[in-house]
C-alpha cells in the first residue's frame, strides 16, 4: 500500500464506461474503506491512516516522502481502530471502546524508527487510561495537545472517580504516566464541567457547565488554582456537542463559534477578562461550520459556511494564495483536516456526491499539492449520481433546504422514493459523498434528504424551531418535503419509504405509526421508541447534559403526556406498513432492553408483522463489516419487495 502521486488531480466525472444501470456491489459502498482518517505527525515526516486488515480497520504508517511502503502498526481483530493521533517523538495515541459501549480508552504505541523492513515482533499498544474506576468503566477523551510547544504532554479528561464527572489529567507521553491536575467542580456540589478549557501551554483555564434550563455557562479562572468565575452565558441554541473553543496563543482571548447577540453562529473572539465579544466573521443567516486555525499562530485564516455547498471566507490575506490553491484541487468541497511543520504542510480532504472522498498533501512554501489516495478506490469505476440542492417552504412558513439524488439515466416521471432522515437531530446533511444516497439511487430510487427544523447550519431560529417538536413540526417538515416532490412529479406517492438511524430511525417509526397513509414501508436503525426512557436512561457520562435534552425534547415528569403522545412504542397498534428494525446489542444511547424490546413486545401483542435485526458486538451504529453487509442486504431486499427497486450484488 503506497502513497499515490499522479501528475494531475483525479477526475470527478462519473466513469461513462460503467453505464447508469451498472449495479454497484454493496461491499464497494459499505465495506471497509481502503483508507480513512489520514493524519500527519507534527514534524510532517509520517503519514498515518486507518486501512483494513482482513476487513478490520487498523492504523497504517508510511513516510511522507514515500521512501518506504505503508505498513500496519496495529493488529486489532474486533471492531477495528479508526481514531488515533500521531504524536511527537514517534508515538501513536489510540482511542478505542469495547464492542460499541462508548467507554473510550486511550493507548500509546511506540512507532519504529525505520519503515523499510518489518520487525520480528510487533509492538503492542499499552493502555494509559484505566479501564475501570471507582464506579465502573472509564470513558476518556483528549482535551488538549499542542506539540509545537509541549510535544511530550497531553491533557486528558476521564470519569475515574465518578461516572458522571470527568476530572482532568496530564498524560506524559514518554512514560505513559497519568496524573490528576484538576478535579471537576461537580465533586464539591458546584455546577459540573462537561468540557474543560486549556490554553496552548496546557494550563487549565476553565470549563463549560450546564444550567438547569439547558443553557451553558463558560467559566474561567484568572490564575492556576484560582476560583472559577462565570464569563459567558450560552443559550440552549448556542450549545452543541461539538462546540469548539480555542485559546489564542497569548491566552487573552477565546476563539469560538457563538450566536450570542446574533442570529447564527458567528466566529468570534471572547475576551477572557470581561467576556466582551468581537466578531471575526459572520453570515446573518448561516452558521459558521468550520474555522481553519493556523496552528503556529493559533489564529483563524478561513471561515467556512455551508448554505448548500461550502462557502469560504478569507480572514488572513497571507493565506489567500493557499485558499485559491486548495479550492482548485478538484471540483469538490475542501476541508483542511491536518497541519504539520508549524502550519506549512497541510492535509486536505475534498468531497463531492459523485466521487469517493479524496485526500491531498499541500505544501504552503512551494504551493505544490500532491494527491494521496481515495477513500474507496473501487468507486472510481462506477457512475455515481449528482446531488441537487433544493429549497422549499414548510406549511408554517419556515424555509427548508436539502438535497435530491436521482438515479443516473432515470426515465421521466415519478420514481419510487426513499426519504432518508439524518440523525442527531442537531446535525445536518451536506453536499458530499453519501454512501446510502448513492446506493439507493443506484438501485433505482429517488433519494430525498431535508434539513428539517432543529438541524444545524441555518441559524438559531431554525435550530430553536425544533425544540419540543419531535414527532410534531419536525415530522411535518418531512411530510411537506415529500409532498413537494410528489407535486413536482419526482416521487411516486404510492411507493415511498422512510429510512433513518438514531433520530432518523425515530422518524421512520413515527412514519409507520402516525403517517401510515403516506409511507409504503419504514426502516429504523438504532431508533429510540420511548422518549421518556431516552431521557431517563442516559449513560452516566451524558447525565450532565440531561437538562439540555429536556429543553429540546421535553421533561420526563412535567411533559410526560406530551412525550407519550409521540413515542412510537405507545402507539404500535397503529402500525399498518411493513417495518424493518435494527439495533446493536450494546447500544448505550438506545438500550435494547428499555427501547427496542418495548416496541417488539407491543408489535407482538397486536400481531403486527415486522422484521427485527439485532447485532452482537455493536453499539449505536454498525461497524463490523459482516454486520453492515447483513443489514444493507436485508434493507435492499425489503425495499425491493415493497417499492420495486433493484437488488444488487454483495
Amino acid at each position: 500500500m503506497n502513497i499515490a502521486s499522479p501528475a494531475q488531480p483525479p477526475t470527478l466525472s462519473p466513469a461513462p464506461a460503467a453505464g447508469p444501470r451498472t449495479l454497484i456491489p454493496r461491499r464497494v459502498l459499505f465495506g471497509a474503506p481502503d483508507r480513512l482518517n489520514p493524519a500527519l505527525s507534527p514534524d510532517g515526516r509520517l503519514l498515518g491512516f486507518a486501512a483494513p486488515i482482513e476487513g478490520v480497520m487498523n492504523v497504517w504508517i508510511q513516510p511522507v516522502d514515500g521512501s518506504a511502503p505503508a505498513r500496519p502498526v496495529t493488529h486489532d481483530r474486533g471492531r477495528g481502530i479508526t481514531e488515533f493521533t500521531l504524536c511527537a517523538g514517534g508515538r501513536l495515541l489510540i482511542r478505542q471502546d469495547t464492542d460499541g459501549d462508548e467507554n473510550w480508552r486511550l493507548s500509546l504505541l511506540d512507532l519504529p524508527d525505520q519503515f523499510d523492513e518489518q520487525p520480528d515482533e510487533q509492538p503492542r499498544p499499552r493502555l494509559v487510561t484505566p479501564e475501570h474506576g471507582d464506579h465502573g468503566p472509564v470513558q476518556a477523551k483528549v482535551v488538549a495537545y499542542h506539540p509545537q510547544w509541549h510535544p511530550d504532554q497531553m491533557l486528558i479528561a476521564a470519569n475515574v472517580g465518578n461516572p458522571g464527572l470527568r476530572d482532568l489529567y496530564r498524560l506524559d507521553l514518554n512514560s505513559g504516566e497519568l496524573r490528576l491536575v484538576e478535579s471537576n467542580p461537580g465533586h464539591d456540589g458546584d455546577p459540573p464541567f462537561t468540557e474543560w478549557l486549556a490554553d496552548t501551554d496546557l494550563h487549565v483555564r476553565g470549563g463549560m457547565a450546564p444550567n438547569p434550563d439547558g443553557s451553558c455557562t463558560v467559566h474561567v479562572c484568572d490564575e492556576p488554582g484560582g476560583p472559577w468565575r462565570p464569563l459567558l452565558h450560552l443559550p440552549v441554541d448556542d450549545v452543541s456537542l461539538d462546540t469548539r473553543i480555542d485559546f489564542t496563543r497569548d491566552g487573552t482571548r477565546l476563539i469560538m463559534g457563538t450566536s450570542v447577540q446574533a442570529r447564527a453562529l458567528r466566529l468570534a473572539y471572547v475576551d477572557v477578562c470581561d467576556g466582551a465579544i468581537t466578531t471575526i466573521d459572520a453570515d446573518p443567516d448561516h452558521d459558521v461550520v468550520q474555522a481553519w486555525l493556523d496552528p503556529d499562530r493559533v489564529e483563524p485564516v478561513v471561515a467556512v459556511y455551508a448554505p448548500d455547498r461550502n462557502r469560504y471566507q478569507l480572514l488572513d490575506p497571507d493565506f489567500a494564495a493557499d485558499l485559491d490553491d486548495l479550492t482548485a484541487l478538484d471540483e469538490g468541497d475542501v476541508s483542511v483536516i491536518g497541519w504539520a511543520r508549524g502550519g506549512r504542510l497541510l492535509l486536505a480532504e475534498t468531497t463531492a456526491p459523485h466521487a469517493p472522498v479524496r485526500y491531498y498533501l499541500y505544501d504552503r512554501d512551494s504551493r505544490q499539492a500532491q494527491f494521496l489516495f481515495h477513500q474507496r478506490d473501487d468507486l472510481t469505476q462506477y457512475a455515481l449520481a449528482p446531488m441537487e440542492p433544493f429549497a422549499l417552504v414548510a406549511r408554517d412558513g419556515l424555509d427548508l433546504r436539502g438535497y435530491l439524488t436521482r438515479p443516473p439515466g432515470a426515465p421521466d416521471g415519478p420514481l419510487p422514493t426513499v426519504l432518508v432522515v439524518h440523525g442527531g437531530p442537531w446535525a445536518r446533511d451536506r453536499w458530499e459523498f453519501h454512501p446510502e444516497a448513492q446506493w439507493l439511487a443506484n438501485r433505482g430510487y429517488a433519494v430525498i434528504q431535508v434539513n428539517y427544523r432543529g438541524s444545524s447550519g441555518y441559524g438559531t431560529a431554525h435550530m430553536a424551531a425544533g425544540d419540543r417538536q419531535w414527532g410534531r413540526a419536525m415530522q411535518n417538515d418531512l411530510l411537506d418535503t415529500l409532498t413537494h416532490f410528489i407535486d413536482e412529479g419526482v416521487a411516486d406517492a404510492g411507493r415511498v419509504a422512510i429510512y433513518g438511524g438514531s433520530y432518523g430511525g425515530y422518524t421512520a417509526l413515527c412514519g409507520a405509526v402516525f403517517n401510515g397513509n403516506v409511507f409504503t414501508a419504514a426502516v429504523a436503525a438504532c431508533a429510540p421508541t420511548d422518549l421518556t426512557t431516552l431521557i431517563t436512561s442516559l449513560p452516566p457520562y451524558a447525565q450532565p447534559m440531561r437538562e439540555q435534552l429536556c429543553a429540546r425534547v421535553g421533561h420526563p415528569e412535567r411533559d410526560a403526556d406530551w412525550l407519550r403522545e409521540v413515542s412510537p412504542a405507545e402507539h404500535a397498534d397503529k402500525i399498518r406498513v411493513p417495518l424493518l428494525i435494527a439495533h446493536g446489542v450494546n447500544d448505550v444511547r438506545v438500550p435494547a432492553a428499555q427501547q427496542v424490546d418495548t416496541l417488539i413486545a407491543a408489535l407482538e401483542t397486536h400481531q403486527i408483522p415486522y422484521r427485527h435485526l439485532k447485532f452482537d458486538g455493536e453499539g449505536h451504529g454498525l461497524v463490523r463489516p459482516q454486520n453492515r453487509e447483513t443489514f444493507y442486504a436485508a434493507v435492499e431486499e425489503f425495499l425491493a419487495r415493497h417499492l420495486g427497486g433493484a437488488c444488487g450484488p454483495s
